[in-house]
């Protein structure tokens, strides 16, 4: 006898739902999961959490796990639980995305797309919404050039992290957003370089490393380049960066100090969010962006791997 599957596809489950209706707290959720690829718990209620009690939003979470519209992830690597989409939740939402290309909608590497998250997301998140705007890579992937925002650069050739635009007072500042979790050839690095020469309305690229090598390679394609724009390739080592947020130490190719994160938030973005940027002091450190639970705010006594039993 042949076993019964124990995950049904989402054709198989949709009966359920005849009749009813997303809440729009739901509906967020799984929009902000497929627009990023994934999310942690801690993520999801820094950004759609405002109203909500914590123990409200686990119950949603588990509602929705429970519906097979998410699942959650366990990246044995970094330690993270992460939640992602099923078929059935991308299912919920496919009408109400528009013209993406095709159906792919999963992390490819989980790892990397969570540090491509807080990265470009950082303390963007508790800031009124106005200020920052988000451009992904899955939105880059599936959305054709023409549906693209108006300020997203629509060159071919290279495809960054992503994207955040930014509230200044003369004009809104571009930042490209690159996550380099393993160096690349010294060809691919000119390549790329060559490409932001091209594209001119970015203001900076912000590179999150892991291997000092990369800023190396890098610093070579920039040379072998000429370029001439200073300190337009800004470098953040992942390990101060998991350490202090927005407040790690800057620097250029040339391993020299520019300032910190959060110093050039503060410079370049204005009195109204530079001041709150500010303001924020340290107090961000370790708060929602490295949060490794599965669900908000439950601790165990037996740290990360214990929340797998958490349902």
């Amino acid at each position: 006898m042949k076993k019964k599957s124990l995950h049904p596809k989402w054709m198989a489950i949709m009966d359920n739902y005849k009749g009813r209706a997303l809440a729009p707290i739901d509906a967020k959720i799984l929009k902000f999961i497929w627009k990023w690829k994934l999310a942690t718990a801690a993520v999801l209620f820094e950004n759609l959490g405002a109203g909500h009690k914590v123990n409200s939003f686990n119950k949603r979470l588990k509602k929705l796990q429970r519906n097979k519209m998410i699942f959650s992830h366990f990246d044995i690597a970094s330690g993270f639980w992460t939640w992602e989409l099923s078929e059935f939740g991308f299912y919920a939402i496919r009408e109400s995305l528009g013209p993406i290309k095709d159906h792919g909608f999963r992390s490819a590497g989980h790892h990397h797309d969570r540090l491509v998250q807080v990265f470009q997301m950082g303390d963007w998140a508790s800031y009124p919404e106005a200020m920052a705007e988000h451009v992904t890579d899955q939105e880059l992937l599936r959305y054709p050039q023409d549906h693209w925002l108006s300020w997203v650069p629509k060159f071919s050739g290279h495809r960054p992290d992503g994207y955040t635009r930014v509230v200044a007072p003369e004009r809104p500042l571009i930042y490209a957003i690159e996550v380099e979790l393993t160096s690349k050839s010294l060809s691919r690095y000119t390549s790329t370089i060559r490409w932001y020469q091209l594209v001119t309305k970015i203001d900076k690229i912000f590179w999150l490393v892991d291997d000092p090598f990369v800023v190396t390679q890098i610093a070579k394609a920039i040379t072998a380049v000429r370029e001439k724009a200073k300190n337009l390739h800004l470098f953040i080592d992942l390990r101060e960066f998991e350490k202090n947020g927005w407040d790690s130490v800057v620097n250029n190719e040339r391993s020299e100090r520019v300032d910190t994160l959060r110093g050039i938030m503060r410079r370049t973005t204005g009195p109204e969010c530079g001041n709150y940027a500010e303001n924020r002091g340290t107090g961000r450190r370790g708060t929602y962006e490295f949060d490794q639970r599965k669900f908000v705010g439950i601790q165990t006594s037996y740290g990360i791997l214990d929340q797998g039993a958490s349902s």
